[in-house]
């Protein structure tokens, strides 16, 4: 498994491009990951 070195550049980066374009939307297999991450953190912090 790989990582994001320069972690806080590509969070400011895709942030640029979501405000660039606001109609922008998640695949559907995006959706299901970011749902996946977030029950995984909802169950880590309970």
């Amino acid at each position: 498994m790989g990582t994001i070195k320069y972690k806080l550049d590509f969070c400011r980066e895709i942030i640029k491009d979501f405000d660039e374009n606001p109609d922008w939307q998640l695949t559907p297999k995006a959706k299901a990951l970011c749902e996946r991450i977030f029950k995984h953190i909802e169950k880590c912090n309970q």
